[in-house]
C-alpha cells in the first residue's frame, strides 16, 4: 500500500514569522533554456508546466530583505534562479515566513530541473523531464511525471514524485521521506542516514543499500535483478517478480520478498 510522503523533515527547519510583508516584485521575465536551475533559494518555487510555452518565464515576489539577494538569468542553455548568499549551514534559525518569497515559473513540458540546495518548497506538475536535486539544507519537493530522477539528500527532505519513465538514483545521507510512483528503468537506492522510501511500482534492475536506519518498500515489482544489502536497523520489503536476486542482511536488519523473510 502506497503511503503519502511526510513533509516533516522539510518543515522541521521552517518557522513562520509575523510582521513582514512582501514588498518587491520582478517579472514576468522571459528566457530561453532547456533546463531550470534553482540554487540556494529560501522560499517557495511554484512551477507550471505548459506544453504551449515557448520559453521559461519567471516572476519573483519577495520581501524587502530577500528581494535584493535573488536573481534570474539565462546562460549556457539554462535559466538560473539563485540567491546570492547560500543558506548558512551553522544556523539553527532558518526562518521562512509564509509567502515572504514566492517564485513563479512557467516552462515547456520536457524541461529539465536541477536543484542546487534550497530551503522551502518546490512544486512542479507533470514535467516529463529530468529532475536532479541536491539538498544539504531542508526542502519539500513535489512533482508529477518525470523522465528520470537523481536525488541526493544530505540535509532533510520530503520528496514526492509521480511516475518516472527512466531510472531513479536516490542517496540519503541525512534524513529523507521519499514517495515515488512507478519507476520503469531501474533504481539505485542508498541510505546511510535515516530514510523512508516507498515506490509504487518498479521495473528493471534494482540495487538497494541500507547502512543506517531506513525502510524501503518496493511494490508491484517486475525486475531482472534484485540486489539488496542491509545492515544496521534497516528493512526492505519487495513485492512482485524478481528473475534473479542477491540478498545480504546483517545485524537487526530485515528483508522480505513477497511476504517471506529472507535470511542473508
Amino acid at each position: 500500500m502506497r503511503k503519502p510522503a511526510s513533509i516533516l523533515f522539510a518543515t522541521i527547519a521552517l518557522c513562520a514569522l509575523t510582521g513582514a510583508a512582501r514588498a518587491e516584485t520582478s517579472g514576468p521575465l522571459r528566457f530561453d533554456g532547456s533546463k531550470l536551475i534553482v540554487r540556494d533559494v529560501i522560499g517557495e518555487v511554484k512551477v507550471t508546466v505548459d506544453p504551449a510555452a515557448k520559453g521559461v518565464t519567471v516572476s519573483i515576489d519577495a520581501d524587502a530583505e530577500e528581494f535584493p539577494l535573488l536573481s534570474a538569468r539565462a546562460g549556457e542553455g539554462s535559466v538560473v534562479i539563485a540567491r546570492s548568499r547560500p543558506p548558512e549551514k551553522n544556523r539553527r534559525d532558518w526562518n521562512v515566513q509564509d509567502n515572504n518569497v514566492v517564485i513563479s515559473v512557467t516552462l515547456p513540458r520536457g524541461t529539465a530541473i536541477q536543484v542546487d540546495d534550497m530551503i522551502g518548497k518546490l512544486a512542479v506538475g507533470d514535467l516529463d523531464g529530468a529532475l536532479t536535486a541536491t539538498i544539504r539544507a531542508a526542502a519539500d519537493i513535489q512533482t508529477g511525471r518525470l523522465t528520470s530522477a537523481r536525488i541526493d539528500v544530505a540535509g532533510a527532505a520530503g520528496i514526492r514524485t509521480g511516475d518516472i519513465a527512466g531510472k531513479l538514483d536516490l542517496t540519503i545521507a541525512g534524513a529523507g521521506d521519499v514517495d515515488i510512483g512507478t519507476v520503469r528503468q531501474g533504481a539505485d537506492i542508498s541510505i546511510a542516514g535515516f530514510g523512508n522510501v516507498d515506490i509504487a511500482g518498479i521495473k528493471g534492475p534494482v540495487s538497494v543499500r541500507v547502512g543506517g536506519v531506513g525502510d524501503v518498500d518496493l511494490n508491484n515489482g517486475d525486475v531482472d535483478m534484485l540486489d539488496i544489502a542491509v545492515s544496521g536497523m534497516g528493512s526492505v520489503v519487495f513485492d512482485g517478480q524478481a528473475r534473479d536476486r542477491r540478498i545480504n542482511s546483517s545485524g537487526l536488519s530485515s528483508v522480505r520478498v513477497n511476504g517471506k523473510k529472507i535470511a542473508g
